[in-house]
Formats: structure tokens, C-alpha cells, sequence
């Protein structure tokens, strides 16, 4: 089971990547729910 390491980092960067941009996503639609929300109460 001998796997290249820069084969194993490539798939490690992938799965971060791919993590963060959930959580980029997830961040954008709060950040925007929450706009909105205020906007409907303050206008």
C-alpha cells in the first residue's frame, strides 16, 4: 500500500477545498438572509 505522496496531498487539498467551500457558501446565504432581514424591518 504504497501510495506517492503528492497523490494523497492533491486528494487532502481537494476534500479542504471543497469543505471550505460549504462553508463559504453557508456563510454567504447567512450573511445575506440576515441583510435582508434587516432591511424588511428597518425600511
Amino acid at each position: 500500500m504504497s501510495v506517492p505522496n503528492e497523490e494523497n496531498m492533491s486528494s487532502n487539498a481537494q476534500l479542504s477545498s471543497h469543505f471550505f467551500g460549504d462553508l463559504l457558501d453557508s456563510i454567504i446565504v447567512d450573511v445575506a438572509s440576515e441583510c435582508h432581514r434587516i432591511a424588511r424591518i428597518g425600511a
